[in-house]
């Protein structure tokens, strides 16, 4: 029978994935930490055990938006000098497999391009949905390593995560990008609200307008990427 015709998993899923296969091809060990945390550092390095919650956290943070910058290739770029050296040191041991946290995995997939033959032979569409919300590293991973076409789908009214680094991934999408806007009310409106709702024959989309326009206006896009 037909199987993987539709295979959903976050981008963190995904990386995880291929990062297995790049450290089996080269017979080395994975161990995932997972979440970079106050608790995991403690239990990684003995130098954080008695330091304070707040200069964790400052290190964390400070890793995480070295991980998420879209050109920065080393910590250096972002901290010249002898600034942040815990947080050079933690990008040392990603590099050399010892604290493999999401963000580390995130960054050397897109430096080391991890995904670009995964992708291209795995799928032939990649469907992104939050748009509006999404990391920019994860953005710049399909923009340049994965050639089969991109649907992205989201809310730009809906960005909430913008405080977390996150970027509206509609504003960074190539110039032969096609958008096409979905529905302006909650659910969708006239004429597509009464096409879907006959077609599919569900009471989810409804396409009476006098129950459609009780809902706030909203607004939905989608767009095609051929890059």
């Amino acid at each position: 029978g037909i199987q993987n015709v539709l295979v959903p998993m976050t981008f963190d899923a995904l990386v995880k994935r291929v990062a297995e296969r790049q450290f089996s091809q080269r017979n080395e060990p994975f161990h995932l930490v997972g979440s970079l945390t106050p608790q995991s550092l403690t239990a990684h390095y003995d130098w954080f055990k008695g330091k304070a919650y707040q200069m964790k956290k400052s290190v964390i943070n400070d890793f995480c938006a070295f991980c998420q910058h879209p050109t920065a290739i080393h910590p250096d770029t972002l901290f010249p000098g002898n600034q942040k050296k815990m947080v050079k040191m933690l990008w040392n041991d990603t590099l050399n497999g010892h604290f493999m946290t999401f963000d580390g995995l995130r960054k050397r997939a897109h430096l080391e391009h991890w995904l670009k033959d995964y992708l291209n032979t795995t799928y032939a569409r990649i469907f992104v949905d939050e748009a509006q919300d999404f990391d920019p590293i994860m953005l710049d991973i399909l923009k340049e390593d994965a050639n089969c076409p991109k649907l992205f789908v989201g809310d730009p009214q809906q960005q909430i995560y913008e405080w977390r680094g996150t970027i509206n991934a509609f504003e960074h999408l190539p110039p032969n990008t096609h958008t096409f806007e979905l529905y302006k009310t909650f659910r969708m409106g006239e004429p597509a609200a009464s096409e879907v709702a006959t077609a599919t024959k569900t009471t989810m989309v409804s396409g009476i307008p006098t129950i459609v326009t009780e809902y706030h206006t909203n607004t939905t896009h989608a767009s095609m990427s051929t890059n």
